[in-house]
């Protein structure tokens, strides 16, 4: 399940913005 990660380029950035507004890093 590793190349869904990969086949998924912009689930991985909303997974990004989501880990930001949990760390509080979110701007």
């Amino acid at each position: 399940m590793d190349t869904e990660d990969s086949s998924t380029p912009q689930e991985s950035s909303n997974f990004d913005w989501k880990l930001s507004l949990q760390t509080g890093a979110y701007v």
